[in-house]
């Protein structure tokens, strides 16, 4: 995550060279430098510095000022924070609309346009209603919810809403929804798709695989899912770039997760039937691993995984740095957790052959593809034969150090016509 802060400071312009060099110390990069107003004996400087550690840029300021009065920190503003008051989307109109003549023609006007669009029969292709995108997430009533947990869960979809929108031009908007049971969550979901044209799930609170098999048969948009879709796309295109680099055959790899989820027993069912030897799983959840296992896994421990796995995938932060130590040589490793959770020195030091490491942007190269391949092929979901056939090609696409295309790059549309011609 990086951060930006705007600070002004006071200081001799000989002694400037001084404060940036103790802010580069600090892993703080300059964003940007501007001279507000120059003194006979001092100046003011506005300086927008970007970090990725609050703790590192808290003990930049406090350098500056324990140096006497050589430097004044005038004002400290954190910008994204100031930009973020109110969330992360907007809606404005697509028209610009900026006098009494704007409003009656683009409009009033435009609205007149679109009714008579529909009286002849060609309304959804100017409804917005063909561009909307649902972005849900679930909570069942039953369980002691937390606000943060809930506003948590908003400001990702926001997040995902974003990206939908800027890579694909669609209108993606976050819906929380709170429900009882399952059937329930579907049949809200089914009240509200006649306004949109795609489902997007975001978080879903204690849903199985079973859950999403009912949803996709009641739906008639199409539905995919981040945890069901995205991140085993994410592993399975991750997987194939593997098995081409270093020349495999899937029935000779074991496969462990530490950390299983709804992601994970979606996996498992694809490995079994994409002919992997085994895969392995432990979490700390019981209720979780019988699951696992009836999707096919074997329920272990984490030093059987580390011993006996060919790729491990750390979905969940729980193993030990001694437990690490134990990892064999010439595994692959790749990883959902953050980057501190794993110690680069005791992977090299034990002769892991590989180590990926996988998070939001790499996940945010797929969805918007999938989304706009979804809706122009009118796939109504990614099955499981797909999202392997999906995963071979995006594989393709990979660098040979196992990197994703640059999320500005063209991954979005070549996504989507793969897709397309499935």
């Amino acid at each position: 995550m990086k951060l930006v802060s705007e600070i002004q400071v006071t200081l001799h312009s000989g002694d400037l060279p001084d404060l940036l060099g103790v802010a580069l110390r600090s892993d703080l990069q300059v964003h940007s430098l501007r001279l507000v107003r120059e003194e006979r004996q001092r100046s003011l400087y506005q300086i927008q510095m970007v970090y990725e550690s609050k703790e590192r840029f808290s003990g930049f300021l406090d350098m500056a000022r324990g140096s006497g009065d050589k430097f004044s920190i005038d004002s400290v503003v954190d910008l994204l924070e100031e930009q973020t008051i109110g969330g992360l989307l907007t809606v404005s109109s697509k028209l610009p609309i900026e006098s009494y003549d704007d409003f009656e023609i683009r409009l009033l006007g435009a609205t007149e346009l679109i009714l008579e669009k529909i009286r002849e029969g060609n309304g959804l292709r100017h409804s917005g209603i063909s561009k909307n995108v649902a972005v849900i997430s679930g909570f069942r009533f039953d369980n002691d919810i937390k606000i943060n947990t809930i506003l948590e869960a908003y400001a990702r979809a926001e997040e995902d809403s974003v990206i939908i929108n800027m890579f694909t031009g669609l209108n993606a908007y976050p819906l929380i929804v709170n429900f009882d049971h399952e059937e329930d969550l579907i049949k809200t979901i089914q009240r509200v798709e006649s306004t949109f044209s795609a489902v997007k799930l975001n978080h879903l609170e204690g849903i199985d695989t079973g859950f999403y098999d009912q949803m996709l048969s009641d739906v008639t948009v199409p539905v995919l899912s981040v945890m069901y879709d995205d991140i085993p796309l994410c592993v399975m295109t991750v997987f194939s770039r593997l098995i081409v680099n270093h020349r495999l055959k899937t029935k000779d790899i074991t496969v462990g997760f530490i950390g299983v989820d709804l992601s994970v027993m979606r996996l498992t069912r694809i490995l079994m039937k994409a002919d992997y030897y085994r895969v392995l799983g432990n979490d700390v959840n019981e209720r979780v691993l019988l699951s696992f296992e009836k999707n096919g896994g074997l329920a272990t421990t984490n030093e059987n995984i580390l011993i006996n796995a060919d790729i491990i995938v750390l979905m969940k932060d729980m193993v030990s740095p001694e437990e690490m130590k134990k990892i064999r040589p010439g595994v692959m490793l790749v990883s959902f957790l953050p980057d501190e959770a794993v110690n680069p020195k005791v992977l090299a030091d034990r002769g892991v052959r590989e180590y990926i490491l996988c998070g939001r942007k790499d996940v945010a190269a797929l969805s918007p593809g999938m989304i706009k391949g979804a809706l122009d092929s009118g796939l109504p979901q990614i099955s499981d034969s797909h999202l392997v056939s999906l995963s071979r090609k995006i594989g393709a696409l990979l660098s040979d150090t196992v990197e994703f295309p640059e999320i500005f790059s063209d991954v979005h549309e070549r996504i989507a016509e793969i897709i397309k011609k499935m």
